[in-house]
């Protein structure tokens, strides 16, 4: 899921550049119909950008608080970045500063030497049966 997610959304933020370059373009020459729809196109692609933006940020927080890959209070967080994303004008920069976050904890994590293979013997964990 947030695989998917993030190369989804990786696609629409080149979507969105791709507009805003396009804007910047027209609104250079005298065409302004063309350029003020590229504006109102622009400004309504946020809302395409948050389902995959929900999964992106979704899938790792329910593995943190199912498996623990992180500090659980990181997936817990991610979930209610990922409820903000209903509403996406607030919650894309939320997302932004939840990936920051959950980045720098799998950083400093790492660099204190535990990580969650090493916790583990360098095998994966996988759910209890039942």
């Amino acid at each position: 899921m947030a695989l998917g997610g993030g190369i989804v959304t990786g696609a629409m933020f080149l979507l969105f550049l791709g507009i805003h370059l396009a804007t910047t373009a027209v609104q250079a020459d005298a065409d302004q119909v063309v350029g003020k729809v590229f504006v109102v196109f622009m400004w309504n692609l946020i809302w395409v950008l948050a389902p995959p933006m929900i999964a992106f940020v979704l899938g790792p927080s329910l593995n943190i608080i199912r498996y623990g890959a992180a500090p659980r209070w990181t997936g817990w967080l991610g979930v209610v970045v990922t409820v903000t994303l209903l509403m996406p004008w607030m919650g894309v920069p939320f997302a932004f500063v939840w990936i920051f976050i959950f980045s720098v904890t799998l950083v400093l994590r790492e660099l204190r030497g535990k990580s969650p293979q090493s916790e583990l013997g360098g095998q994966a964990s996988t759910p209890a049966a039942g």
